[in-house]
């Protein structure tokens, strides 16, 4: 297995709790009493998964990668995809910060849960195209087989060391979960 399709295979989960966090928001927006519990879920896969270990695999590996082998970081792919995983960090830290007013009783500011994470969701959604349509194919293409097979170990590595053992798959299953109980 490539790298491109590790990083492929895990943006398929992603954007499935992507639909499940828009339909969360809809919920905080209606006022129509979004499960505490189930936003709670979503912002912690979002921030372990995403921010951690799928960012992480990408920032401290596969970009580095191709680096080396010329892709340009300023002013390039590689630059604009930090920025995005920068924007990401940005709206998760404020989505988190009013979600623990909301938590605390506050629902007034539901919609300031909602703003940044509509932009999280549009961002990353936007992010995985930008990577399928320009960067994986450009890896396939400059990162030899070994290289690709190197990546995909320390993967797995990174991923032990930045979320710990079995982490990925208790994700995984809380993942299915809301995907049923909010039908995407």
């Amino acid at each position: 297995m490539k790298s491109t399709e590790v990083l492929k295979e895990e943006h398929e989960d992603i954007k499935v709790m992507l639909n499940v966090f828009e339909r969360i928001c809809y919920k905080l927006e209606a006022k129509e009493g979004a499960s505490l519990e189930h936003v709670e879920q979503a912002l912690n896969y979002l921030e372990v998964f995403v921010g951690k270990c799928h960012f992480g695999k990408e920032e401290e590996l596969f970009f580095p990668a191709l680096e080396k082998v010329g892709i340009p970081k300023d002013g390039g792919p590689l630059g604009a995809m930090i920025q995005d995983h920068d924007s990401c960090r940005n709206n998760m830290k404020e989505m988190r910060t009013w979600f623990e007013k909301y938590k605390a009783g506050d629902h007034t500011v539901a919609n300031n849960i909602v703003k940044p994470g509509h932009k999280y969701v549009i961002t990353l959604k936007g992010h995985f195209e930008t990577e399928a349509n320009i960067l994986f194919p450009i890896a396939d293409k400059q990162l030899s087989a070994y290289k690709q097979d190197e990546l995909v170990t320390k993967f797995e590595q990174l991923e032990i060391s930045k979320i710990g053992v079995g982490t990925h798959e208790t994700l995984h299953q809380l993942l299915q979960q809301l995907k049923v109980t909010y039908e995407v």
